[in-house]
Parts: structure tokens; sequence; C-alpha cells
């Protein structure tokens, strides 16, 4: 068994857990059931009123038409109000819900990365443009794949001697614990897929640059900090909120490379690397502040400030009266079990007295996956003698940084179970990395056979947990295909 393990390596353990990850995707992209207009790809030019259509195709027929606005055209009463953006003021008028309104045009605030990245290409090779739930399975795709190869990179950092069948759990539950397979689900699936989209290039991120830092020939490092730069930039131009995090952690990682490479007297080596690195951000932030200016007025307005939305977004403000209830909703909200298949429901009713959002929808915390809750024991692994200082470092950014990312969430956006996959990823790769370090300096058998069972059971947990939700149902949820759901109840023998 031992010489079997030493043949396969960290990076094949990971391989083939992407593979499994990729195809239970695949089979959650084709759990769905659409309607007639769904089905269809949509013909460009658009055959009906721009308005019908979703921000990511009104913004794409902008673009081809060689403007920055969606080309439609506000009722004129919006502009005669005091404040168009309060709900109360525009009742009674027809307009675009969740689009930006400034000075008498309508504007997407929704990130470009999935036009640029698939609806062009798409549309040049088929000269129509996809169903957002086939945007949504291609980055959904992406994701399955990059989410486990970046957590078998990250076990290789650890320690080459990691555990594989370790790395190969953690591996498998990846895309589950960042709430990948619930997110694909979502209706109103524009909404969605800025989220799957920013997930997918968070998981190439951060694959290219675990890869980089373990590469030993330079060519192939230039070549992993160049990509790794790209794919944080479609982060940012996906989902601005889902890029904070994987920037902390590269900030962390360049940080390191300076210090190694001082050590070994190749400082400009390291400033090399790093501008490879940056630049394409550098590029991305440029074309970003430019985009907003000539959109909005200035470098630093996405569009947010001026949604039409459930309430005006400019009085939204951090508060410590939100950083409980934040908390809880983000962390420790559960799932409604039922006695029906599958079982799990949202639970709605999960109200937090006199909370100050003004949103509140269907969530679910963190650690309603149950592996994740190994996230609490993050301080114990950086406190051993034995975690090297740049593994406290980025244990104490895993441990804090998804806190603050949910009170940021909470205050600006509220609470619905999309904003959760902002950070829940980084919330697993905390518990994982806790998990591999513990594993590595565990040198009692006891010990050791403790530690993989309460993993195997947390992540069996998880894992069908993650499966329940496939067939859930909700508001919030696109309807499951029938003839699947009754061919799975069969299966599980509950019919």
């Amino acid at each position: 068994m031992k010489k079997l393990q030493n043949l396969i390596s960290l990076r094949l353990v990971g391989l083939v857990a992407a593979i499994i990850c990729l195809t239970a995707s695949i089979f959650v992209s084709f759990t769905g059931s659409f309607d007639d207009f769904e089905k269809e790809m949509t013909k460009y030019p658009l055959e009906y009123s721009i308005s019908t259509y979703n921000p990511y195709m009104q913004q794409f027929d902008a673009f081809h038409k060689h403007q920055l606005h969606l080309d439609v055209i506000p009722d004129e009463r919006l502009s005669n109000l005091d404040n168009p953006y309060s709900p109360e003021e525009r009742e009674g008028i027809d307009y675009l819900w969740d689009r930006a309104y400034y000075n008498g045009r309508y504007y997407s605030y929704f990130g470009i990365a999935p036009i640029i990245i698939f609806y062009e290409p798409f549309y040049i090779l088929t000269g129509k443009l996809p169903t957002t739930a086939t945007a949504i399975g291609f980055f959904a795709a992406i994701a399955s794949i990059f989410l486990p190869l970046t957590i078998s990179n990250t076990a290789e950092i650890i320690s080459k001697k990691s555990s594989k069948v370790l790395t190969f759990i953690l591996a498998l539950i990846a895309p589950s614990c960042s709430l990948l397979f619930l997110i694909q689900r979502g209706v109103s699936r524009f909404y969605y897929l800025a989220t799957v989209s920013a997930l997918a290039f968070t998981g190439l991120f951060l694959f290219l640059l675990t890869s980089a830092f373990t590469a030993k020939k330079r060519f192939v490092r230039t070549a992993l900090f160049i990509l790794s730069g790209i794919s944080y930039s479609l982060i940012f131009l996906s989902r601005f909120n889902q890029a904070i995090l994987p920037g902390m952690a590269a900030l962390l990682f360049v940080i390191k490379l300076i210090i190694e490479k001082q050590k070994e007297g190749k400082l400009a080596s390291a400033f090399v690397n790093c501008a490879f690195l940056a630049f394409p951000v550098l590029c991305a932030v440029v074309f970003t502040l430019i985009y907003n200016s000539l959109r909005f007025g200035s470098p630093f307005e996405f569009g947010t400030t001026y949604q039409l939305t459930v309430a005006d977004v400019s009085t939204y403000r951090l508060s410590a009266k939100a950083f409980l209830p934040a908390i809880c909703h983000y962390f420790l909200q559960p799932f409604l079990i039922v006695s029906d298949f599958p079982f799990l429901r949202f639970k709605s009713d999960f109200i937090i007295p006199d909370e100050p959002a003004f949103y509140i929808d269907q969530c679910i915390g963190v650690f309603s996956h149950p592996f994740i809750i190994l996230f609490l024991l993050a301080p114990f692994a950086a406190a051993k003698k034995k975690t090297l200082p740049f593994e406290r470092a980025i244990l104490a950014t895993l441990f804090i940084f998804p806190v603050l990312l949910a009170f940021i969430d909470y205050c600006f956006g509220g609470v619905i179970f999309r904003y959760t996959a902002d950070f829940a990823f980084f919330c697993f790769l905390c518990a994982a990395v806790t998990v591999l370090i513990i594993s590595r300096d565990c040198k009692n058998a006891f010990s050791k056979g403790f530690l993989m069972s309460t993993v195997c059971w947390l992540s069996l947990t998880t894992a069908v947990i993650s499966f329940l939700t496939v067939f859930m149902k909700s508001g919030n949820l696109s309807e499951v295909n029938p003839d699947i759901l009754q061919k799975v109840s069969e299966i599980l023998c509950l019919q």
C-alpha cells in the first residue's frame, strides 16, 4: 500500500478529484428544468425590446452599438424625482430593476469578464448568444477543475509528504464547500453568473499562483506568474468583492517570494516575477478606473451607488450593530431539516431581532457544511511550534478576512446565500490548511487516526449535504427536472 502511495503524486490525486468534481458539476448543469424561452440560444441582433433581456446581454448589445450605457430609454419621470434611488419615490414608475441609473441613462453594474471570456467567443462561433444557464455551466466546469487542483498544490506546499488520502478527500469536497453546486442552481441566473465566474477565476488564479511557486524552470515560472495576473484580473472584472480574499493571499505569496529570494541573493529575480504577476492586474485596474470614470464620472464608482433596487444604496454604511447578525447569517445559519426528499430547505425564519440589514433573503452559513467547522481550529494550528511563519500568516489571513468580508457584504448587500459564496471557499481553505498542518505534525498513530476519522466523517456529511442541495426546492433556486428527481428518488429507494 505504501509503495502504491509513493508512486502516486499529490498532483495526480488532485487531478483525479478534479475529474470527479467536473462530472458532478456537469450533472448539476443538466438537472435544471427550463422554460421554452430559456432553452433556445438568443439571436443577435436582439429581436425583442432590450429591456426584456438580462444585464449581460444588454451590456453585450451596448458594446456592439459602441456605447457604454444600455440601449433602453428610461421613463422621463425618473429624472424629475428628487431621489430616484428611493423605492418609495419610484412607486408607480416603470424602470429596469437592479440596473444603475445615472444622468438619465441605464448602466449595468455587473462585471464584464463573462462577456469578454464567454459571450463574445460564443457569438463569434455561433452567431447567437448563450443562455445564462450555459454560461454558468461553463464557468462552473472551470471552478470544479481548479478548486480541487488548488488544494493538491496547497498540500504540496505545506509538505511534499502530505497524506495522499487526506489530500484527495479535501480536494474532492472543495467545490461543495465553496457552495458551487448550490450557486449553479440559483434562479434569476444573471445574479449567480457573476459569482460563479469569479469563483472559476479564483480557482484558476490560486492554482496558477501555487504552481508558479513550485515551478523549477524560469520560463515556466514566468509564464505562470503572467497567467496568474490575468486570472486575478478576471476575478476583479467578474465580481469585485470576490477579488479581495485572493488578493490578500497573493500578497502573502509575494512577500514570501521576496524574502526567499533575498536569502538566496536573487532579489532582482523576485521583483521581476512580481512585475510579471502585477502587470496584467495593473492593466485591469487602470482599465476599470477609466471605464468607471466614463460611465459614472468617478474612477472609484462601480455603479452600485446608483442601483435601482430595494433601498437607496447610498445610505448603506458600516455599522458595529451589523457584526453579530453578519456572523449569525453567514457563519451559523443552518438548513431547515424536513421529512420529504431532499430533506433540506432554507431556514427562512432565521431573523435576528432589530437587525439593521435593508435586504434579507434566504441564506445559509458556511458551517452548514460541517467540514468548515474545522475553520475554528486555525488559531490552534497557528500556535503550534512547528508551524512556519508563512503558514501562520496564511492561517491568520484566511481566518480573519472572511469574517470581515461577511461583515462588509452584510452592511452593503444584505443577506442571501450567494453572498456566502464570496468567502466560503476561503473558510474551507483555512480549514484544509489547518488539517494539513496538524496532520503533518502528528507523530502519534492514535492522533493521526483520530484526525483522519474526524475529517472523513465531516467530509462525508458535507458531501451528502451538498448532494441534497442539488435537489432543494426554493423560490431562489431553479426547478429540478422532474424526471431526474424521480430517478434519483428511485435509486435512493425513497419511492
